[in-house]
């Protein structure tokens, strides 16, 4: 199975400003994250799992999540 890369988008505090603002990053997103992301009939999630790099562990807190975006064509993860 080919894997499926995704942009995530959340929410990050900017300490330069003392304000929030938006980040990117280039994800794996583990079939767990999947279904707790599109699964209503479930307890919610306190936080999301995303794999980054080399398979490195990304936690981000549900409150933080803003959107999940499929990226077609040719991908970088670097």
């Amino acid at each position: 199975m080919r894997e499926e890369y995704y942009c995530l988008t959340y929410w990050s505090w900017n300490n330069e400003k003392s304000t929030s603002k938006l980040c990117e990053k280039l994800v794996l997103v583990p079939s767990s994250t999947m279904m707790a992301l599109t699964t209503t009939d479930i307890k919610p999630a306190l936080a999301l799992r995303f794999s980054i790099r080399d398979g490195e562990d990304f936690i981000l807190k549900t409150d933080d999540f803003f959107s999940l975006e499929r990226v077609y064509g040719k991908v970088n993860p670097q």
